[in-house]
């Protein structure tokens, strides 16, 4: 059987029409996914305890499958050895730790600045 001119037309017309339903559909009901980036605030002296939480929340980020994790930082200073604990945890981290001292006025001093200085990036109000 051979189509003829209006036929085609009308087939043709159709066709397209399905195509560009079934494709809006689908772009549609394609779930559009957030990234997930943690944060994390640390407002005291770089001790024992301030050590356990940021490891724990990157390790937390971890499993969550974030992007990024974020730690605002406004600290004196303290412990050589926690802040090497938290200064490992960064490093080894699958994902970036990116660190802002804030809020204005904050410091990352001593300890805090090594942390700082560790992380994947370093931002400051």
């Amino acid at each position: 059987m051979r189509w003829k001119g209006s036929q085609m037309k009308k087939f043709s017309v159709a066709f397209f029409l399905l195509l560009a339903i079934f494709t809006a559909y689908h772009l549609q009901a394609a779930p559009v996914v957030q990234p997930v980036v943690v944060t994390m605030t640390l407002e005291a002296p770089i001790v024992a305890p301030a050590a356990s939480f940021l490891i724990r929340g990157i390790e937390e980020a971890e499993k969550q499958n974030a992007e990024l994790v974020i730690i605002q930082l406004n600290t004196p200073g303290g412990s050589g050895d926690a802040m090497l604990k938290i200064i490992a945890a960064i490093d080894n981290a699958r994902i970036p730790v990116c660190v802002y001292v804030a809020p204005r006025g904050a410091m990352a001093a001593s300890a805090g600045m090594y942390i700082a200085e560790s992380a994947s990036g370093l931002f400051g109000s």
